[in-house]
């Protein structure tokens, strides 16, 4: 089990460090750029969100520091609008320039398909990926997002309702997955998710056996069956009810969607065919 360091600027309350190996995610305002020039991982590259007036930027410090960014884009008048940072990296401070990219890739994505727009005009770089890049920057990704939900009680999408009904009109292709001969399909990748997840729950053995992975805890990222269900200070759900007292958690990418449904039909023992 790892552990995760909490500690606060003595300084400025508003600046809060959260360090689980081998991430760290760091809280900030804007009013606090001055102080963070003495925080060490802000001297590292990184992964940033400016936030502020119900807008999101994800950008990348790679070649350079995250302070250096943030400084950057403080004098940007096109950036005057952010209030609040929040910016990820390595303990180490070893992130290379390729976990960098598939980072900002996966944040701007994971914005993108849960319907909340950013100020970003590109989906991220893009380049070969070599397969340890690829590992490393997965775990870091599961590791942010634990502590966010977990630790930090921020919820990244709550601005925006998860819109379960809405459907991508441009969407190139429909999502589909088919399991037990039966298909299930909807240009909304959410949506076949959570009628894939009902479908299984009413079936009485597939419910026998997802029953032994509820946690008597909130629905999270990390555990998607819980007792509790995952709402933001600002009442926003991140979970369905399946059940009294049993949620899904739903807050979740279109890629992340696909690995939710391989890991719980390999719970299940289930063979599926998706197009996600």
């Amino acid at each position: 089990m790892r552990n995760i360091f909490i500690t606060r600027n003595r300084d400025k309350d508003n600046i809060s460090v959260y360090e689980k190996e081998p991430a760290v995610v760091v809280t900030a305002d804007k009013t606090d750029l001055s102080y963070l020039k003495s925080l060490s991982y802000a001297n590292n590259p990184g992964i940033y969100l400016l936030l502020g007036e119900n807008k999101k930027y994800i950008g990348q410090a790679a070649g350079q520091t995250i302070n250096q960014r943030l400084s950057q884009h403080n004098q940007n008048p096109e950036k005057a609008w952010f209030s609040k940072i929040i910016f990820f990296g390595r303990i180490d401070g070893n992130l290379t320039r390729t976990q960098a990219d598939i980072l900002e890739a996966k944040f701007i994505a994971y914005f993108e398909d849960n319907g909340v727009p950013t100020e970003n005009k590109t989906i991220g770089n893009s380049g070969k990926v070599d397969r340890l890049s690829a590992y490393q920057a997965e775990e870091l990704w599961d590791t942010f997002f634990e502590v966010l939900e977990e630790v930090a009680n921020i919820d990244l999408l709550e601005s925006s309702e998860i819109a379960l009904e809405q459907e991508d009109p441009n969407a190139d292709s429909t999502y589909f997955i088919t399991f037990d001969h039966q298909t299930i399909q909807n240009k909304a990748a959410r949506r076949v998710y959570t009628d894939f997840i009902k479908q299984l729950w009413a079936t009485e053995h597939y419910r026998t056996k997802l029953k032994d992975y509820i946690v008597d805890d909130h629905a999270t990222y990390k555990f998607p069956f819980g007792t509790k269900p995952n709402v933001t200070k600002r009442g926003n759900k991140s979970t369905i009810q399946l059940e009294e007292n049993i949620h899904l958690y739903v807050g979740l990418s279109v890629n992340s969607i696909s690995y939710e449904i391989e890991k719980i039909s390999g719970w299940l023992g289930l063979k599926v065919k998706k197009n996600f």
